[in-house]
């Protein structure tokens, strides 16, 4: 997306920063990494507690996204 994209999921320990970095101004990253990070560009943050289902969930998740069982789509706006 040229001026960024909406909102960004961060998974991975560490990847926090770098959604950050693909994000538009005002938008969002949601991080179940756990990473504390500051924000800056008026980006909000949600943290979300990883519980063992939620990791099972998104495992899955995972899998079918990279199967093509599930398309991911991006509109512009």
């Amino acid at each position: 997306m040229p001026n960024g994209v909406d909102d960004a999921l961060a998974i991975q320990p560490g990847t926090s920063l770098t959604s950050m970095k693909i994000v538009k101004d005002g938008g969002k990253v949601v991080t179940i990494s756990g990473d504390q990070f500051e924000t800056e560009r008026q980006i909000t943050t949600e943290q979300i507690t990883q519980l063992p289902e939620i990791q099972r969930e998104l495992a899955t998740l995972t899998t079918k996204v990279a199967e093509g069982r599930i398309r991911m789509s991006f509109r512009m706006k």
